[in-house]
């Protein structure tokens, strides 16, 4: 009993203090927290002495090691789950960049007015392997600018375009006429609208 009101007294005192303690006076408030805590881990190890209660202090001590392997076993499974889903989200990325690289249609996203966001690689058939079209203007590519204002137009009242037909003006002079399917799209994320589609050669066609 003496034990455990010596244990008792000063905690209640530092914990009354530590609940006044206002201003500067806290931070001091916390030391002496800290060490009547180390204080009162002596104590109890001095009662464990006392009345032998280290069989039961092992107890507790294997009872913490076993939820620490627990923990670790669960937190290393998690761990490998995450390394296989970027495993599994690499090999995806890698399929479809492949499958972005061999298309013979040109895609492209783009803003409302125009600004290239992307382009996939086939579009260097047309403008070259040097030409960089990102940030560039899809609409200087039109020769024909009541062509641009159809298009967007109709994209405007219908969403989306099928076969759109429209001459395009190469960088080196040559004229080609494609065929154009397009939607108008929206980012979940900002809420900004954006052009995306296919275009395709058919000149020989004509």
């Amino acid at each position: 009993l003496i034990h455990v009101l010596g244990i008792l007294v000063p905690l209640v005192w530092a914990a009354r203090y530590l609940a006044q303690a206002a201003g500067a006076e806290r931070s001091r408030a916390r030391q002496l927290a800290v060490g009547l805590g180390v204080f009162l881990l002596g104590a109890l190890n001095d009662l464990a002495v006392t009345n032998a209660l280290y069989s039961f202090l092992y107890l507790l001590e294997y009872t913490y090691l076993g939820m620490i392997m627990v923990m670790t076993a669960g937190m290393s499974a998690a761990v490998l789950e995450v390394a296989r889903a970027r495993s599994e989200l690499r090999r995806s990325l890698a399929r479809l960049q492949r499958i972005f690289d061999s298309v013979e249609e040109v895609y492209l996203e783009t803003t409302l007015d125009g600004r290239i966001l992307e382009v996939s690689p086939s579009a260097n058939r047309w403008v070259g392997r040097e030409a960089d079209l990102r940030q560039r203007s899809a609409w200087e590519f039109y020769a024909q600018p009541e062509d641009r204002q159809r298009l967007m137009a109709a994209l405007l009242r219908e969403g989306r375009v099928h076969d759109f037909e429209a001459t395009i003006r190469l960088p080196d002079g040559r004229r080609v006429v494609c065929a154009s399917n397009l939607a108008l799209l929206r980012d979940e994320e900002t809420g900004d609208a954006r052009i995306a589609g296919s275009i395709r050669d058919i000149t020989q066609q004509k």
